[in-house]
């Protein structure tokens, strides 16, 4: 199988490509695959975003405003947007990157696996198809790169839903990793390994996509969230978990040959612990995830306990610590301590201490 002759040779694209590229020049091979779907991806995601701008039906509120924002508190309607766009794409461009990322996954490990003979072959053994997966990755992963610094430094967009810093952790970790473990054909068996932790990101966006459609309350919106959930824990923890044991059993003997193969010392070691910095991101971010479960669980009871108690009851005015208004906020409004906003609601509690601070907080309608 060749490449086609219609694509310029800097067009690297397919696995054939990227063979043919490694004839021509091996070392710039990777740098191609990298380069070319990073202008995949962006291409892509610019296609999505002005398809998403142009929709004609009004786009809901934000689903969230990150701690990273650097946006004002309150957006002009044409800044959301401009957001709703810019996340929208960003959802399908990250879902289509994850389908070809899990097709990797697969594709390498059935392909390489009767070839490792040796234990040594789990560090060593070279893989163009390999390489070639890992190279997609790290285009999405500059391109991402690309996006976060433009919307973060350059073009801020009042209310985006921008990623954090473990975000821009992740990607630096990866790319550096994937670029050195390709240069040394070294520790890519792992790497490529790690793709599969890409199938719990369609139900992430999906999760987005959900709630775009009004459809936080339904069935499928939580029957998806469980889903992300239990595959996050099994893939990107136990999963992971797995993967590291066995780089962390065979490790002694790729030490054994690693001058042999022309590794330097540095990269040994550098490799195997941003391998496990990725774990330990997957671990941070279960912990996160494991929070908003637990958060949301709470809110859920305290609505339940509001639906049952109703008005007077003490299950509806004071609510379970930390689900509620502080002291001081309830000092200035004359309400009960750790009162929920929506239970005061409900409540019809009017007047209050301070009617106008209650209707910024929201707790009753500022015609009132």
């Amino acid at each position: 199988m060749s490449a086609s002759p219609l694509l310029p040779p800097w067009f690297v694209a397919t696995p054939a490509a990227y063979e043919l590229a490694k004839k021509t020049d091996p070392s710039l091979a990777f740098p191609l695959v990298v380069s070319t779907w990073a202008t995949l991806f962006a291409i892509t995601y610019n296609v999505a975003k002005a398809a998403r701008a142009s929709a004609a039906h009004p786009l809901p509120a934000p689903t969230s405003a990150p701690p990273s924002s650097t946006s004002d508190p309150v957006a002009a309607p044409a800044d959301l947007a401009r957001a709703h766009a810019e996340e929208w794409a960003n959802k399908f461009v990250s879902t289509v990157h994850a389908l070809v990322a899990c097709y990797g996954a697969v594709a390498f490990f059935l392909h390489d696996l009767p070839l490792m003979n040796e234990p040594v072959d789990f560090g060593f053994l070279p893989s163009d198809l390999r390489d070639f997966f890992l190279g997609t990755t790290a285009g999405y992963l500059v391109f991402d790169l690309v996006r976060l610094a433009f919307y973060t430094f350059v073009a801020p967009i009042p209310g985006a839903n921008l990623s954090g810093p473990s975000m821009f952790l992740h990607h630096v970790i990866i790319i550096v990793g994937y670029v050195l473990g390709v240069h040394y054909q070294y520790g890519t068996f792992y790497m490529a390994l790690f793709l599969n932790n890409e199938v719990t990101t369609p139900f992430l966006n999906l999760r987005y996509f959900l709630a775009q459609r009004n459809l936080k309350s339904h069935f499928s919106y939580k029957l998806n969230e469980a889903i992300f959930g239990l595959s996050f824990f099994l893939d990107r923890v136990i999963l992971n978990a797995l993967i590291l044991n066995h780089m962390r059993s065979h490790l002694p003997t790729f030490w054994l040959v690693m001058a042999e193969k022309g590794v330097p010392t540095a990269v040994g070691a550098l490799l195997p612990g941003l391998a496990y910095a990725h774990g330990g991101l997957q671990l941070f971010w279960f912990a996160l995830i494991v929070r908003m479960f637990v958060r949301k669980a709470g809110k859920n009871t305290a609505a339940a306990a509001a639906a049952a108690g109703g008005v007077g009851s003490p299950s509806v005015v004071r609510g379970p610590p930390g689900t509620g208004l502080n002291w001081k906020a309830s000092k200035v409004l004359g309400v009960q301590p750790n009162a929920p906003g929506k239970a005061l609601r409900t409540l019809g509690m009017d007047p209050v201490a301070n009617p106008k601070a209650a209707a910024v907080l929201g707790l009753v309608n500022r015609e009132e």
